[in-house]
């Protein structure tokens, strides 16, 4: 019977010399130079500058507002703006004008709101007088509730209408002026009579402590490198902030195979919402005594992560700290700059030293 590829190869590194057994240290596992080469093993040595390029790769992302940021005001159906009462920078309080639309759809929502708001209005007069009605004897208890059904949904229907037009309301001119839901500064976009505006556009933004943070994706390798409150510096063209990391996604998304990552801005931002930026991270662990190594180079064994130092003619396991290791990075007493690491064929590696009796 054939044996399978991991079997040969599993085969190949048994057949070690005797006397290369010898000389190696304890657990070490002996590689020939043809070995190496059937099974794919290969190493590189550990530098600080590997450190260094960790935290200075760059990673495009976009300024959005956070969870408890300012409030929207958005065009509730095609149309264009007639005028603009708040412009950007500008404070303003709530329930204020900020700007006036219109449109055919702007006229379809009047009209809707004006035959619902009728309609709730005969509703409840009709369930109001039929209550009195019965409260006398003069109609059944059916009818009753017949009218009262009716005006709840009449009012229902007033809601709806009333919802589509959000905080705004409509002029005497039959335009719809958009109302600032809160008191606070306006931001942008900045918009001008006669520009046009589509369903569900943002219009305008408005709040008193504008909150912005940066968001990126990040590959899932670079993903194990990142922890909350890992520095960070946000840039565009006109603008550089520092900041910190609070949020790193535990999940991979499907679409783009990628990880999301959230982070704060220091001080006063000078960005806009939406906005490409371009941001630099620096690794907490980049800083600590470890060094940047591929996950391919890492294998565990229960709650042990391990890697496999390079001494030439073996190779040979080497604990290292599991937490920086989850991080991506290397850190052992007998791990210093120039220690050649297994990064190719440490799967092999680690089923070779089980074989040999592994802890």
């Amino acid at each position: 019977m054939r044996r399978t590829a991991m079997g040969h190869l599993l085969g190949i590194l048994a057949a070690a010399p005797v006397a290369a057994l010898a000389a190696a240290p304890h657990d070490a596992i002996p590689v020939s130079t043809a070995q190496r080469t059937t099974a794919g093993i290969d190493s590189t040595p550990v530098t600080a500058a590997g450190l260094g390029s960790v935290g200075t790769l760059p990673y495009i992302g976009r300024i959005e507002y956070a969870e408890a940021g300012p409030v929207a005001i958005i065009s509730p159906s095609q149309g264009r703006v007639t005028g603009v009462y708040a412009h950007p920078g500008e404070r303003i309080r709530a329930g204020a004008a900020v700007m006036t639309i219109t449109g055919p759809e702007v006229q379809g929502a009047r009209h809707a709101l004006q035959s619902a708001t009728a309609g709730a209005d005969a509703a409840v007069r009709r369930r109001d007088r039929d209550a009195e009605l019965l409260a006398i004897g003069a109609i059944s208890q059916a009818r009753f509730e017949a009218s009262t059904t009716q005006a709840r949904e009449a009012e229902s229907a007033l809601a709806s209408a009333r919802a589509v037009i959000g905080s705004g309301s409509f002029r005497t001119d039959g335009t719809l002026q958009l109302l600032a839901p809160v008191a606070g500064h306006v931001l942008g976009p900045a918009l001008a009579p006669g520009d046009a505006v589509a369903a569900g556009q943002v219009l305008a933004y408005v709040s008193d402590a504008p909150a912005l943070h940066a968001s990126f994706t990040v590959p899932p390798a670079s993903a194990r490198a990142l922890a909350q409150d890992d520095a960070v510096v946000t840039s565009s063209a006109a603008c550089e902030v520092p900041g910190r990391i609070h949020a790193v996604a535990r999940n991979i998304d499907a679409e783009s195979q990628s990880v999301v990552v959230h982070a704060s801005l220091d001080g006063a931002p000078c960005f806009l919402p939406g906005e490409s930026v371009t941001i630099r991270v620096a690794p907490a662990a980049a800083s600590q005594a470890g060094f940047a190594l591929p996950p391919s180079a890492f294998v565990t064994i229960g709650p042990k992560t391990y890697v496999f130092r390079d001494a030439g003619t073996s190779v040979v396991p080497v604990e290292v700290d599991a937490i920086a290791a989850r991080a991506g990075f290397a850190r052992a007493a007998s791990i210093v700059e120039g220690t050649r690491i297994v990064t190719r064929g440490t799967a092999l590696l680690k089923a070779e030293w089980l074989k040999r009796g592994a802890p």
